[in-house]
């Protein structure tokens, strides 16, 4: 355990994870052993350690308050959406003030293909905290899963008549004017891709999104 702990302190965590995991085989319920080797599973992006050490703290009731959340971020880090939904429920029916965990478990029934559900969560967390933009934006989003295209664009169209220069409302419009059948519609989504195509990042692909566009309407 020493060894282990000498190790995370000259930040050699492959070596300081070895003996920690190898102490814990021995002593599993140990909390100063669970915590230690949380914290090293966490410096080297080992959730599957992260969670069986988290789990050990939350057995002797010496986890963090927020170790629902804590649990749900390793399973979503994990790409375990069903069960990153799991325990982010948990944690919202531990702290059902917090905002950020009403926007996670609607993102994370949306993951599991239960867009209903993530509608029904955005609209709770609406009439809880009122009709915030973020919170209204993703409802847009959600509607727009459940190809609900009218609704779903009206209301992107006020968010962006609010804020006119949001890359990420125009991004978001554009997805919902894709998905219609209307040509007008879908000329107009090319003309927004395009506007936004130098503003945004390379991961939402944005150009393939264009190129795909241009074929369909040819």
């Amino acid at each position: 355990y020493l060894t282990g702990l000498a190790y995370r302190r000259d930040q050699i965590y492959d070596s300081a994870l070895s003996c920690l995991r190898r102490v814990s085989l021995l002593y599993p319920n140990d909390r100063e052993i669970n915590q230690a080797l949380y914290d090293v599973a966490l410096a080297l992006n080992d959730w599957p350690v992260a969670r069986s050490a988290l789990r050990g703290l939350i057995d002797v009731g010496a986890a963090p308050p927020k170790h629902w959340k804590l649990m749900a971020d390793l399973w979503r880090r994990s790409d375990y959406p069903a069960n990153c939904l799991f325990f982010t429920r948990k944690a919202l029916e531990d702290d059902p003030n917090d905002l950020d965990l009403w926007l996670q478990v609607a993102n994370s029934a949306a993951a599991v293909d239960s867009a209903g559900d993530a509608l029904k969560y955005t609209d709770s967390a609406i009439k809880r905290f009122g009709p915030n933009d973020m919170l209204v934006a993703n409802r847009a989003t959600y509607l727009t899963f459940l190809k609900q295209y009218d609704s779903a664009e009206i209301i992107m169209r006020s968010l962006l008549a609010k804020d006119t220069g949001s890359v990420q409302f125009r991004l978001n419009l554009a997805h919902i004017l894709s998905s219609e059948k209307s040509v007008a519609k879908k000329r107009e989504a090319l003309t927004l891709y395009k506007l936004v195509e130098p503003k945004i990042q390379q991961e939402f692909k944005v150009d393939s999104l264009i190129e795909a566009l241009e074929k369909e309407l040819k």
